[in-house]
């Protein structure tokens, strides 16, 4: 019975440690110490701040990328609206795509994911998906103030009313599908 509860709480912490991560922006509760929009204050995320390469990570709100970060996926919730990812200190968001085939997922339908004065790196050895799938006019945009860096050959995806818009350079070795 011992070993029944044990491997029933590690599965379960597995799961729960595993699981994606939520920037809010302190959300609805404002959480103590929130509200700042800075992806470092674990404050601002809703079940803790993603620190390994392998996690998911919803937005729900505009995150200032503050320091170098690697993850292996960024999504737009459903329910967000537009949303900024931005950087301060010249930081780097890296999206190395582990487990996931889309690095970049945009969900809001008729809403905007914008990366603005940000460096951002697809980096996998698999071929990888941006993909606009909100309802709608959903966009992705690169600004003209970002740079975009191919590590991974990157297919590029928005059928329908949605965009996706590459105003800021484009960098790397990889190729760029459309």
């Amino acid at each position: 019975m011992k070993k029944l509860y044990f491997i029933l709480f590690f599965l379960i912490s597995s799961f729960v440690s595993n699981s994606q991560k939520v920037f809010d922006n302190g959300g609805a509760n404002n959480r103590a110490g929130s509200g700042n929009n800075l992806w470092s204050n674990a404050a601002n995320w809703s079940n803790g701040k993603p620190n390994i390469t392998t996690a998911k990570v919803v937005l729900k709100a505009s995150p200032i990328v503050d320091s170098n970060v690697e993850i292996a996926q960024i999504k737009v919730a459903t329910t967000a609206g537009d949303v900024t990812v931005s950087s301060a200190n010249n930081s780097t968001l890296t999206l190395n795509g582990t487990g996931v085939t889309q690095p970049i997922q945009h969900n809001a339908a008729g809403k905007d994911l914008k990366f603005k004065a940000l460096k951002v790196v697809i980096s996998s050895s698999d071929e990888e998906i941006v993909k606009a799938t909100g309802i709608g006019s959903s966009t992705i945009t690169f600004d003209t103030d970002s740079e975009l860096t191919l590590s991974a050959h990157t297919e590029f995806v928005a059928e329908g009313n949605r965009e996706i818009r590459m105003n800021g350079v484009l960098k790397g070795d990889k190729a760029f599908i459309v």
